[in-house]
């Protein structure tokens, strides 16, 4: 019996330390239950500069961190999707993320900020976190779902240019970044993301707009534009000291190219294209101005992509009408010939006409590619039966070469 009033005493000894507030929390302890009176189960940690709370308050798991003054900076609490405020339930379920799992949910609340909403998704091996501002919009989507942002306090000047630029928007979240301080505002329903220097001068603003919000002679110049073909991923308004334009972040197949548009519609390339859509890269150093010259003559509008030298030729693919080609020139850059992929509802009749004639009337179509050079254009066929595959040129007019 004395025994077990032994270790009985021993175990309320150590639940005791376990609860003890540390020496250097207790302003900040004094600060938690004036914010949160009737939390319990408190556990203190230190992390940076920080003593962070874990406790629970009102059903919900949180913690919350303060400096040994006693100063609160950030609380996270736990929570599950129902309980998100409608705007963003809604704007998860009508988004692009809509099919994929929610695994985790959190609001994030900050003593100069206004409060975010995480969450963390999950599609198969793919972890992603969103970043929601409480009246629903999604303003950033990140592969880092264990990254914390620790509290930060706003930079005086800082504070005063937002305050004079946009007073009536409220900060998400300040964070240093490769020698610069970001700052994500959400003004009215728009959310911009400003950079400035450590010494707190502004460099940039980042405006993303839908497609509808484009300017119509900006996107009146995206269309006449030879990329009109590309896919847009985003468009940004960006401001700088200096100007102002529209960012372009278009693809086509792997190429991706990033286009600056001016208000008045002029066109620079900021990234891939090679300035002007006809550059190109590889392995024989610039392609030469008698290539660009005639890809530009015969096929008019057409991107270069890439080229390389290979087996005594020059091949360079382009984007043209839409479709992928490939350009042959031989190495004193005359041009040899062009191909490119049909679909098999584009072969002429006449050359439909010519198989069914010939001996391979009983084989099956399997691929076409249409054949552009100096002498006779061709279409080149591949029919199959059972293991066999055979190959013919056939002009447009229906002659087998």
């Amino acid at each position: 019996m004395k025994n077990l009033l032994v270790i009985a005493i021993i175990g309320l000894v150590f639940m005791s330390c376990d609860n003890q507030t540390p020496q250097n929390a207790n302003k900040a302890q004094d600060m938690l239950l004036s914010m949160y009176p009737t939390a319990t189960a408190i556990v203190w940690s230190e992390k940076e500069q920080f003593l962070v709370a874990e406790f629970n308050y009102n059903n919900t798991h949180n913690s919350s961190w303060f400096d040994t003054e006693g100063a609160w900076y950030m609380t996270e609490t736990d929570l599950v999707f129902g309980s998100l405020p409608t705007e963003i339930q809604s704007s998860f379920s009508s988004g692009e993320f809509a099919d994929w799992a929610v695994s985790d949910v959190k609001k994030s609340t900050r003593f100069n900020t206004s409060p975010v909403y995480l969450l963390n998704i999950k599609q198969l091996d793919n972890t992603v976190k969103l970043s929601y501002s409480e009246n629903g919009v999604l303003y950033d989507v990140t592969t880092n779902t264990s990254n914390t942002f620790l509290p930060e306090p706003t930079p005086t000047s800082i504070s005063e240019y937002l305050n004079t630029y946009y007073p009536n928007a409220s900060i998400l979240e300040i964070e240093h970044e490769d020698g610069k301080i970001e700052v994500v505002i959400l003004d009215g329903t728009k959310v911009r993301k400003l950079l400035f220097t450590l010494a707190e001068e502004w460099i940039s603003t980042k405006t993303e707009l839908r497609l509808s919000e484009i300017p119509q002679v900006v996107a009146d110049a995206f269309t006449a534009s030879k990329w009109s073909s590309y896919h847009i991923d985003e468009v940004d308004f960006i401001e700088t000291p200096e100007e102002s334009y529209y960012r372009y972040e278009i693809e086509y197949g792997d190429n991706e190219v990033v286009l600056s548009i001016s208000a008045d519609g002029v066109i620079v390339v900021l990234q891939g294209g090679n300035g002007n859509g006809n550059g190109g890269n590889g392995n024989g150093g610039e392609l030469s101005q008698d290539i660009i010259t005639f890809i530009e003559t015969r096929y008019p509008t057409a991107i270069i992509v890439e080229y390389e030298v290979d087996n005594n030729k020059i091949e360079v693919e382009i984007t043209h009408e839409g479709r992928e080609k490939d350009v042959y020139f031989s190495l004193d850059n005359i041009w040899m010939m062009t191909e490119w992929d049909i679909l098999l509802g584009e072969i002429p009749a006449a050359v439909i006409a010519a198989i069914e004639t010939s001996q391979y009337s009983n084989f099956s179509l399997d691929d076409a590619k249409y054949n552009d050079n100096p002498n006779v254009p061709y279409y080149m066929i591949e029919l199959e039966r059972g293991d066999n595959e055979v190959n013919l040129m056939i002009t447009a007019e229906g002659v087998i070469i």
